[in-house]
């Protein structure tokens, strides 16, 4: 049995696409996988199963969202071991969090279709793209003059041409602990 992390994308997010957890906890255990556990309500899954195949997984988890649920819900799936290998490497180790800094990796649904030169701190922003590494981008934001952290996910997705969900560095060492 592989254990696996599904990071799926835009739902309850500013009351759009409501999933409770039961009921999608429910959808994976629906599918027939092992140990079903979600944490926090930003749609993280952990499960277990024997498939082997990340990206037919994948699908087949996105396929049945939208029969269950109505909705398209992109679904970025990895091993525990590819996230534990994140974790160990940290790279933020640098950066300390606060409540004017926050870390996230960007998961990406497949590794780049474009070779963008992605800037590392685009003008006017409060966020800075660390790096991008396989199908995670690493990004740290300060926080803006209005009181919010500037957010890059459309910018990744338009930049790399995928899909991306983004998760704070926090909820990221969550699931593997």
């Amino acid at each position: 049995m592989t254990k696996y992390i599904a990071f799926l994308r835009g739902i309850n997010v500013g009351g759009h696409k409501p999933v409770k957890m039961d009921v999608l906890a429910g959808i994976f255990t629906s599918l027939k996988f092992k140990n079903v556990k979600t944490l926090i309500v930003s749609g993280n899954v952990l499960f277990e199963t024997a498939e082997k195949d990340g990206a037919a997984l994948a699908k087949k988890i996105e396929a049945q969202l939208q029969k269950d649920l109505g909705y398209e819900i992109p679904v970025m799936l990895r091993t525990a071991g590819e996230i534990e290998k994140i974790v160990k490497a940290n790279p933020f180790r640098k950066i300390k969090p606060s409540p004017d800094v926050k870390n996230y990796v960007a998961f990406l649904s497949g590794p780049p279709k474009v070779k963008a030169a992605i800037p590392k701190a685009p003008k006017g922003e409060s966020w800075e793209i660390l790096g991008v590494k396989g199908r995670e981008v690493y990004v740290t934001t300060r926080k803006k003059a209005d009181g919010h952290n500037g957010f890059p996910n459309n910018f990744i997705e338009k930049g790399l041409g995928v899909s991306a969900t983004t998760r704070n560095w926090n909820t990221v060492v969550k699931t593997v602990q």
